[in-house]
């Protein structure tokens, strides 16, 4: 979780690819909440989406509960430290809504879950309940990764599937 934290993000360039993501061995997987709570969730999204186009076959951003627009909207709660106060307060409100509008638009894409080398399992919240109408002869990992673009996950769109929206809300809900 970076929650908007740039001090963080300049950590792991020092420390963890001090030669640049692009020359350092291995995969990134971030397992998603880069906004809110911080006072720099912009430029930590700017960073990161970045860094995913520059090296799309080497970064990789799940969709964690931040990624939802009840939660990184949740102005009340937040504060100044809430990503769309952030967008408003930087852009202005008309234009700041449409940066928050347009950023969840990209978050509404992030993949829930990734797969690493068919055996490490990734997720922002934790291993969804399982839900048998989905077995169809596959195992597990295949039923979640299974599971179609869920945008409206808390509350739920009416047109989305109950029993894929509960997968997808375990995935970016169920911390350990």
């Amino acid at each position: 979780d970076i929650h908007g934290n740039l001090e963080d993000l300049h950590f792991f360039s020092d420390n963890v690819w001090r030669l640049g993501m692009d020359l350092t061995a291995g995969n990134f997987v971030f397992l998603g909440d880069y906004v809110d709570r911080g006072m720099s969730c912009l430029e930590c999204v700017a960073y990161l989406l970045a860094m995913k186009l520059l090296l799309p076959h080497k970064v990789f951003l799940l969709r964690g509960n931040h990624e939802t627009r009840d939660v990184n909207g949740w102005e009340e709660h937040y504060g100044e430290r809430s990503f769309i106060y952030q967008c408003r307060e930087r852009f202005g409100d008309d234009l700041g809504f449409r940066v928050w509008e347009q950023t969840n638009q990209v978050f509404d894409r992030l993949p829930l879950a990734a797969v690493i080398d068919q055996d490490i399992f990734c997720v922002h919240g934790g291993i969804p309940r399982p839900v048998s109408a989905i077995k169809n002869g596959g195992s597990r990992i295949q039923d979640i990764l299974s599971v179609p673009k869920v945008a409206g996950i808390n509350p739920p769109y009416e047109h989305e599937d109950e029993m894929y929206q509960q997968v997808a809300s375990d995935c970016i809900w169920s911390d350990p």
